[in-house]
């Protein structure tokens, strides 16, 4: 554990070093729609340190509450916490360095927003978490409120539409589009398949989501339609729309 303990003897003497256990994290006001992998911080802050500070912001009981950070807050929580279990006394134990900004809690979300856009991008459902927060912390519910989070997020105004459209799908499959994102790292396609799915039946997503995967292995640019293997018994029903009509 020594390692650890050596990674931060670089220190910025301007800077304030707290515990990541004192900082206050609302885990549900995080950006981060799921548990972002950390493992590659913990390794870089054993051989390198902390080489970029969190951005915190101070609340009225005197405790500071994290705004930018989250993927290094958790890093340098993993390490402390080891070496506890390790019996390296406090004080001796690895801390976060910090900048110490004044901010509201609406002005926090922005910088929260922003900072995971920028260094590592949201995947299609997180992004489409992060539009319904700006709604709700500014108000910013009509068409006025549209074009600031479009220009917040450097995209047209139809993309916030229909990034936000994929709320609607169960927290399943939210999930899945999620996962498919952080794999292939294709934001379009994995956007353009929550887009589809909650166009199908619930109980024909699954199938549609699999036909999706396998076409995008296969290198094509078409997301299937599930195919339903029972026979129907109903009559004729209209054909449903192209794909491209379903982005519109």
């Amino acid at each position: 554990m020594s390692r650890q303990i050596s990674a931060q003897h670089v220190k910025r003497s301007d800077l304030p070093y707290i515990p990541a256990s004192e900082i206050v994290v609302d885990h549900d006001e995080n950006t981060r729609l799921y548990q972002p992998d950390f493992s590659d911080l913990v390794e870089s802050f054993k051989v390198d340190g902390q080489l970029q500070p969190c951005i915190v912001r101070p609340l009225a009981d005197g405790r500071v509450q994290l705004v930018a950070g989250y993927r290094r807050w958790m890093a340098a929580k993993f390490i402390a916490d080891e070496q506890e279990k390790e019996g390296i006394p406090p004080e001796d134990r690895f801390k976060l360095a910090v900048v110490v900004q004044k901010m509201s809690p609406s002005e926090a979300l922005d910088r929260n927003i922003t900072e995971n856009q920028e260094r590592q991008g949201l995947s299609p459902t997180e992004q489409a978490r992060a539009i319904r927060r700006l709604r709700i912390s500014h108000g910013w519910t009509d068409n006025d409120g549209t074009v600031k989070i479009a220009k917040m997020f450097r995209r047209s105004v139809s993309w916030v539409t229909q990034t936000e459209q994929l709320l609607e799908l169960s927290e399943t499959f939210q999930r899945q589009i999620h996962l498919d994102f952080v794999t292939d790292g294709k934001e379009g396609f994995s956007k353009a398949v929550g887009l589809v799915l909650k166009t199908i039946p619930e109980e024909r997503q699954p199938e549609a989501l699999e036909e999706a995967r396998s076409a995008s292995m296969a290198g094509k640019k078409n997301i299937p339609e599930a195919r339903s293997t029972k026979t129907s018994t109903k009559s004729p029903t209209k054909p449903k729309a192209s794909r491209q009509e379903l982005l519109r």
